[in-house]
């Protein structure tokens, strides 16, 4: 659906990959936007998760990011605990979230 949508819309800067881990094996660093919608209840492991998020993104990348089923203090909760990403800005159900510096 996202393949058919950028091809619509003429974006060629959109990959859409389907992985069934915590290893993509796409590229560190190299990612600009993550979006995270209404997955988080799902995940077993959530630091191997944030971990593996942490290292696609760019150092200025972003996460977008919405809890779902989950309520926003608790989704809050989850990501600061990870120690990997700072809350930029929640508004309403969404939250942007940036990763901290790599070490």
């Amino acid at each position: 659906m996202i393949k058919e949508k950028a091809a619509r819309e003429s974006l060629a800067n959109i990959e859409a990959v389907l992985v069934d881990s915590y290893d993509t094996g796409i590229q560190s660093s190299s990612i600009d936007l993550i979006l995270l919608l209404d997955t988080l209840h799902m995940i077993n492991d959530r630091q191997a998760l944030f971990g593996e998020l942490h290292r696609l993104l760019k150092p200025d990348g972003l996460i977008f990011m919405d809890p779902g089923h989950m309520r926003m203090s608790r989704g809050r909760e989850i990501v600061e605990n990870t120690g990997l990403f700072t809350i930029v800005e929640c508004q309403g159900h969404d939250m942007l979230v940036a990763p901290k510096a790599k070490q």
